[in-house]
């Protein structure tokens, strides 16, 4: 759900600046979209160049103020994360948040007139931490094959996407391969090939390698111990009613032998 709030607020900060232009206030856009990482700083350009009779520098985000050049702090909300540049009037957010991503406003008064308002648009991404490869074979195979579903995840959600490298070496099919899934049929030829998945999104990329025939030998040796498990349960059940059966016999013999002395007798 963090992408969805991070367009509302892109799309909030769009509709301001139309706004703007509606009421026939002057609006100069940026081009670019910044590309900023949740925990890092970023500085948002000033429109300032070769501007001498500057009376005022406000930044503004959904309206609200942030800071202004004629006040000696931030607001409230920004006060621990802002800086505004003095010698070009640029605007450093630090330990930037994913909420922070939308639409930014630069107000200039000279003493002339107030200048162009000056919109940046900043989209923040996670950095990705981690990736986890789930192994989990498809179906049953031979003792010569085996069939994998190789899935990469990571702990970021903020459009992140996954690709599979394989080595040149592999031979097989590795066109079934969809939203970090990859469907691999391996054989014992295949046992010492790596399979690397990379997740990435905008600012960050990671790589993690996984060989998953080792998968496959795990798969037949649980398969083996499972089956000895048995072959040993049922050996002992035998064993079990093989001395039930011999211990039945003694005590009917006994019994029979106690019985023809008593009438012997």
């Amino acid at each position: 759900m963090s992408w969805i709030i991070h367009l509302e607020n892109v799309i909030q900060g769009l509709c301001f600046c139309l706004m703007l232009s509606v009421f026939h206030l002057p609006v100069i856009k940026s081009s670019n979209i910044l590309l900023g990482t949740e925990g890092k700083p970023i500085t948002l350009s000033s429109s300032t160049t070769n501007i001498t009779d500057i009376e005022s520098i406000t930044w503004k985000r959904d309206g609200n103020t942030i800071v202004m050049s004629t006040q000696k702090a931030p607001a409230p909300d920004w006060r621990e994360r802002v800086q505004l540049n003095s010698n070009d009037w640029s605007l450093t957010i630090h330990k930037l948040r994913l909420e922070d991503s939308g639409e930014y406003k630069q107000v200039i008064t000279t003493s002339r007139n107030q200048l162009p308002v000056y919109c940046v648009t900043l989209q923040v991404y996670e950095k990705i931490k981690e990736i986890v490869i789930n192994i989990n074979r498809s179906e049953a195979s031979g003792n010569n094959t085996c069939n994998i579903i190789l899935l990469c995840n990571s702990n970021t959600h903020n459009q992140v996407s996954y690709s599979w490298i394989k080595p040149e070496s592999f031979k097989g099919d590795t066109s079934r391969s969809q939203d970090g899934k990859l469907d691999l049929s391996l054989s014992r030829e295949d046992k010492d090939i790596v399979f690397t998945c990379q997740a990435s999104n905008p600012v960050d990329n990671i790589n993690k390698s996984v060989q998953p025939w080792k998968e496959c030998q795990h798969q037949n040796k649980r398969v083996s111990y499972l089956l000895l498990n048995i072959i040993r349960i049922f050996v002992g059940i035998m064993l079990l009613v093989l001395l039930a059966i011999i211990v039945n016999d003694c005590f009917w013999k006994r019994l029979v032998s106690s019985h023809k002395a008593d009438s012997s007798i």
